[in-house]
């Protein structure tokens, strides 16, 4: 681990979940805990590799309290991708996002996203809108 409070590992294992979406398995570790970690991958926006980022708690409408991570990734329409860490079970419920969880060993699915997340929360020192909680680096 290096000096970030969040580390996203991808592991370049991907999966294809019930309803045909690909996913990639990842750890993202957070001030030294480790979780399972899923992103929607075949041509979806994604965090860029060897990039560290400033997260901040962000409420959305459709996902309630996320942490965003601060980008510049734009969509082909040329508004910022709306890259998010949230809770979700599977690549079907992602659009470029990361969700956290622990790993299904049965199905290619995420268990305990909404607690994970919440124990993220914990870690981060509480959520806020608009706080900043840190730095995430992806590898």
């Amino acid at each position: 681990m290096n000096e970030c409070e969040l580390t996203l590992i991808r592991s370049g294992e991907t999966f294809v979940d019930s309803e045909g979406a690909q996913g990639e398995w990842a750890a993202l570790w957070v001030k030294g805990i480790r979780f399972d970690a899923i992103e929607r991958v075949g041509g979806y926006l994604r965090l860029k590799k060897d990039s560290d980022y400033e997260v901040m708690c962000y409420m959305s409408a459709h996902l309630g309290k996320t942490l965003s991570p601060v980008h510049n990734i734009l969509t082909q329409g040329g508004t910022t991708a709306l890259i998010r860490i949230h809770a979700a079970n599977y690549p079907h419920e992602l659009a470029g996002c990361i969700a956290p969880g622990q790993r299904d060993e049965k199905e290619n699915r995420l268990i305990k996203s909404r607690g994970s997340l919440l124990h993220i929360f914990e870690l981060l020192g509480g959520w806020e809108e608009g706080k900043s909680v840190g730095t995430l680096r992806v590898s």
